[in-house]
């Protein structure tokens, strides 16, 4: 998808396996949105669980992944 489309601009990407590595200097109060383009959001839930275990204060999954952020910014624009 992000190869069609291109990278959501200032999005941190990151494999599952080196989601610690891509966002461990940030703040753990930082609030992070997860999402993926899997289905029911699995990815991106499983990512915002293992942010808040690693203590980050404010992780959400974003509903609809990749697709719902493309629909949105196509009707806000």
């Amino acid at each position: 998808m992000i190869a069609e489309t291109g990278p959501i601009v200032g999005a941190t990407i990151a494999e599952h396996d080196r989601l610690l590595d891509a966002v461990g200097h940030w703040p753990k109060h930082q609030p992070i949105v997860t999402l993926c383009n899997c289905p029911e959001d699995a990815g991106a839930i499983q990512a915002a669980h293992r942010l808040l275990k690693a203590g980050y204060l404010s992780v959400r999954p974003l509903r609809g992944g990749y697709e719902a952020w493309r629909a949105a910014t196509v009707e806000a624009a």
